[in-house]
């Protein structure tokens, strides 16, 4: 078994830096963010810069632009697999923020949680993209 066997679709892309089955390669950020993180072996040494959330304006701004595609887009949300490996995705990455349990993204600001919970999760609507390009 290779070194990202045990991974699943979306992690395996990112142990192996590519991706398959017509997924889209990820950005070589989040591959090395995931190698560091996960400790895969040939993965450069990268200490990631703390990330700090935006201020409370940038983040209502950010909140009500997407809340707008959200209801313009109809309101539409992801099938729980497709937000499972979103949030995959966003455990990886060198900008979330653990704030009392909950993932925040520190380029946004936006929080991204793994649940179900389809009005404050950024993950589960079909209109939103991450900031740092790493899912769409």
């Amino acid at each position: 078994m290779s070194k990202c066997e045990k991974y699943t679709k979306r992690q395996r892309d990112l142990c192996e830096g590519r991706g398959r089955d017509g997924r889209p390669d990820p950005p070589p950020e989040a591959v090395a963010a995931f190698r560091y993180k996960e400790g895969v072996s040939g993965s450069p040494v990268v200490t990631p810069e703390p990330a700090q959330m935006p201020n409370i304006i940038v983040r209502g701004l950010n909140f009500t632009a997407a809340l707008t595609r959200h209801a313009v887009s109809g309101f539409r949300t992801r099938a729980p697999v497709e937000i499972e490996e979103r949030m995959e995705i966003c455990m990886a990455c060198p900008y979330r923020i653990d704030i009392n349990g909950v993932v925040n993204c520190a380029k946004c600001g936006c929080q991204c949680t793994g649940n179900n919970d389809i009005f404050l999760n950024k993950l589960a609507w079909t209109s939103e993209v991450c900031p740092d390009g790493r899912w769409t």
